[in-house]
């Protein structure tokens, strides 16, 4: 985490439309832009057609809060509410006499067209990032709850397990072996608070099952964040807390763990069942497919890391697709029913048999039990058997793609032993 006491006040103006947006942030100049929540700021910012002014820069807190607050009346009382993205003077007034004429007058000369806009950064990130870039560089106060107290608070898991046990095991021996390190070390959760009171956890999971774990670990550092700033709107709230909890596990710190490709996935096909993406929709799925890749890019380290994941999650809903396009239950076969078929038409008759699913004919694991009956006989068998079965759907069509039971079948034959391949029917006739 990067402490900082540096402030910015600062203007975002799209010309176009006359719009404007004021914040301030204590935090790297170049990291975070803003945490407002509404949802046509943040389309507009991507267009890169928005232009930044910084108003004032300092390294008092209560200055740049009360800049913040005088900007707003200021341009709210001159140009009109409707020239703002967000509505209403939100900031808090603080003390005004903070507020020196030469600030006032860089104020009203960004209102009358007069001020120089800075160079916009290249690498622009989204409303949910911006808050998780917000927590990181101290935007948000931090404060201390019980462990037991959050346990309690609902969850947006953002990763493709529940629980991740060895991420929480690697975190207890840090603590095992240096408790206050880890407790000097460990960065804020993220946790979103509804206007009912009731709170969910964006991020911070893992940490959280780690303190259960660790005696003498009994308060954990959280920023609220009010859910009004994650969107405007029921689904750009949950999309926003998604991507929020994602990217926030896009790097190691001593107590978070980096995102895995199942949890990108996971949180990539949690995204399409928030916006309800028709991936059966081939005409759509480049709209998806760009949409996904923006919003997954920072988390995944990469864009070209983050396409590659869509590529899997639109390959996984194909195969679900064609398991459903086949009609039908899948036969299954338990040990008591294959040990009997297979005394009934092989052994009784002195035929060897090795029975197995048909995934293991992948690599001839199947050929290698044949080779190992062979092995421990005295004599080699005049005759042997292979009976195999499927246990999925997936499994079934991924043999009518691959074949492997055919190449078998033709190694069968090159090595010269008489060797029957019975293959048990997937479906009812």
């Amino acid at each position: 985490m990067i402490h900082t006491d540096r402030c910015y006040v600062y203007a975002w103006l799209q010309r176009e439309k006359a719009m404007t947006n004021i914040g301030k942030k204590i935090s790297r100049k170049e990291s975070y832009i803003s945490s407002i929540a509404s949802s046509t700021f943040w389309k507009d910012i991507t267009t890169g057609e928005m232009e930044q002014f910084l108003l004032w820069e300092g390294d008092d807190p209560e200055v740049a809060g009360a800049t913040e607050w005088w900007a707003m009346d200021y341009g709210m009382k001159t140009i009109g509410k409707k020239h703002f993205y967000n509505r209403q003077n939100n900031a808090h007034r603080g003390n005004q006499d903070l507020v020196t004429p030469e600030i006032k007058a860089r104020v009203v000369a960004f209102f009358e067209g007069k001020l120089l806009p800075e160079k916009v950064p290249s690498k622009t990130y989204s409303l949910a990032e911006n808050i998780i870039l917000a927590v990181e560089n101290g935007g948000y106060p931090i404060v201390k709850l019980p462990v037991y107290e959050i346990a309690e608070y609902e969850s947006a898991q953002a990763r493709a397990v529940q629980s991740n046990i060895k991420g929480e095991d690697d975190i207890v021996r840090s603590f095992e072996i240096d408790a206050k390190r880890v407790l000097d070390s460990v960065t804020p959760m993220t946790i979103c608070e509804r206007p009912d009171g009731t709170r969910v956890i964006v991020n911070g999971h893992t940490r959280l099952g780690a303190a259960q774990r660790c005696k003498g670990w009994n308060t954990m550092p959280v920023c609220i964040v009010k859910e009004e700033e994650f969107g405007d709107n029921e689904i750009d709230i949950k999309s926003n807390i998604n991507q929020a909890g994602s990217f926030a596990n896009r790097r190691a710190f001593v107590t978070t763990t980096e995102n895995k490709d199942d949890d990108l996935v996971f949180q990539m096909e949690k995204e399409i069942a928030i916006r309800e993406f028709d991936l059966s929709n081939e005409l759509g799925l480049k709209a998806i497919r760009e949409h996904l890749t923006d919003m997954f890019e920072h988390a995944a380290s990469n864009r070209y890391a983050a396409a590659g994941m869509v590529t899997k999650v639109f390959n996984k809903f194909k195969e679900n697709q064609n398991e459903l396009a086949l009609t039908g239950n899948l036969l299954t076969y338990n040990d008591t029913y294959l040990t009997a078929h297979c005394y009934k038409n092989y052994e009784s008759k002195g035929i060897p048999v090795v029975k197995g699913t048909v995934s293991q004919v992948n690599h001839m694991h199947i050929w290698g039990h044949i080779w190992n009956h062979i092995k421990k006989a005295k004599v080699a068998p005049k005759q042997m058997a292979i009976v195999l079965h499927y246990r999925s759907k997936s499994e079934f069509l991924t043999e009518l793609k691959e074949k492997r039971i055919d190449d078998l079948k033709h190694i069968i034959k090159l090595s010269g032993f008489n060797v029957t391949v019975e293959v048990l029917p997937a479906f009812k006739e």
